[in-house]
């Protein structure tokens, strides 16, 4: 095994003296702390009430939330039950599927969205043994119980398409993009560019906004 000379030996002194003083801080952040408690008490809740938890990261931090789901499927220091935790980063095709289809900024959000959802095939049931028609359970059961999933599927996809209507401007397709391009910066007018990104962003923020409204109002 070969042997550190004392100059890296003093760099990795250094660098754990860093994480010593990050810890530090932290301890003597009472916000830090509150927000580590509140996070805390939400997946125990969210454990607790039969629920899973789902992890999520890019680069190192998709290793964490593996770790993270690890931990929680199987036992950290004490002897329990498995509980139920997912990583959103391990599967691959999933991954490369949505980020190809959609655009990367989307592959978490999918996966959440397919994974929450599914209408409880009780309610299904129960709707056919009161003797509900397939139209009914459709509009009473399936609309009803899954509008929220609804709401957050028409919220990421129409804000997908302005971004992709954006992005699509730099090779001359056309829309919000392609006027910045060629109004804005092809004549020097900084304002219209600007102005553009403006416009984009509360067209973002509005579609957002009222898709957040709807699936609030509609996640009981």
């Amino acid at each position: 095994m070969t042997s550190l000379d004392g100059k890296a030996q003093e760099t990795i002194s250094a660098r754990l003296l860093e994480h010593e003083k990050l810890v530090h801080k932290v301890m003597g952040s009472k916000r830090l702390l509150k927000a580590v408690e509140e996070a805390a008490g939400m997946i125990s809740l969210t454990l607790a009430s039969g629920g899973k938890v789902m992890f999520c990261g890019n680069g190192g931090s998709a290793a964490d939330a593996q770790h993270w789901a690890a931990e929680i499927v199987g036992r950290f220091q004490k002897e329990r039950p498995g509980m139920a935790a997912l990583a959103l980063t391990t599967d691959t095709s999933i991954l490369t599927a949505i980020g190809n289809d959609y655009g990367y900024d989307t592959i978490f959000s999918r996966q959440v969205e397919g994974a929450l959802a599914e209408v409880d095939g009780g309610l299904v049931e129960a709707g056919e043994s009161m003797g509900l028609a397939p139209l009914d359970i459709i509009w009473r059961i399936y609309l009803k119980e899954g509008l929220a999933a609804l709401a957050r599927g028409t919220t990421l996809t129409a804000i997908s398409l302005i971004s992709l209507t954006t992005m699509a401007g730099a090779v001359g397709a056309g829309g919000l993009g392609d006027f910045a391009i060629r109004y804005g910066h092809d004549r020097n007018q900084v304002d219209v560019t600007w102005v553009t990104i403006v416009v984009l962003v509360a067209m973002v923020t509005l579609i957002q906004v009222v898709g957040n409204r709807i699936v609030k109002k509609n996640t009981h």
